[in-house]
C-alpha cells in the first residue's frame, strides 16, 4: 500500500514526514521486512513500475559467495565498500532501537536523490532477493492486494476467502 503522505514514519532511507515507496520481489521477504507479527493481519500489495527508472545499486554478490577470493587490491577495496553500503541499507532497526540509527543511510539517500536517481536497489538481509526504495511513490502503481492472517511464525500464506477458521 502507498505510505500516507501526512504520516510517513522514519525508515531506513526516508526521513520522518517524507514518504518513499519500499518494494521487494519476494512475498516471504515482505513479511520479514514489515516485521509481521504472529497472529496478526497484514495487507500485502503488488506494484508495478510506472516508468523506466534510474536507480543506484551497491552490491557485488561475488564477495558474499566467495569472501576469500583474491581480487585486485583496488577492486577488492571498492567492492568491500559497496557491499558495506548495501548492508547499511538492508539492516533493519527494531522498534525498540532508536531511529537515529537510520540517519546515516537517510543522509546518504538524500545525496543520491540530489544526483537525480529515482531510488536505491539493495539486497535483502533476509532472503536472496532485491529491495527497491523509490523516492517518488508515484513511480510505482498499485495492481492488487491481499489480506493475510499470520498464523504461525514461519509466515504461511493463507488466503482468507478460502481458509476455514
Amino acid at each position: 500500500m502507498y505510505p500516507l503522505k501526512d504520516k510517513a514514519s522514519e525508515g531506513r532511507i526516508n526521513p520522518k514526514g517524507i514518504p518513499y515507496l519500499y518494494l521487494t520481489e519476494k512475498f516471504e521477504n515482505t513479511l520479514y521486512e514489515i516485521k509481521a507479527k504472529y497472529r496478526s493481519y497484514v495487507t500485502v500489495s503488488e506494484f508495478q513500475l510506472a516508468r523506466t527508472i534510474d536507480v543506484i545499486y551497491f552490491y557485488d554478490p561475488i564477495v558474499d559467495y566467495y569472501p576469500y577470493l583474491n581480487l585486485e587490491i583496488e577492486k577488492d577495496i571498492n567492492i568491500t565498500v559497496l557491499n558495506e553500503i548495501n548492508r547499511a541499507f538492508s539492516k533493519s532497526v527494531s522498534n525498540s532501537d532508536q531511529t537515529a540509527q537510520y540517519v546515516p543511510t537517510q543522509v546518504f539517500a538524500e545525496i543520491i536523490k540530489d544526483e537525480h536517481y529515482d531510488g536505491i536497489l539493495y539486497m535483502s538481509q533476509f532472503f536472496n532477493c532485491y529491495n527497491l526504495c523509490l523516492f517518488n511513490i508515484e513511480d510505482g502503481y498499485f495492481i492488487n492486494s491481499e489480506l493475510l492472517y499470520i498464523r504461525n511464525k514461519y509466515y504461511e500464506k493463507i488466503n482468507l476467502t478460502t481458509a476455514s477458521s
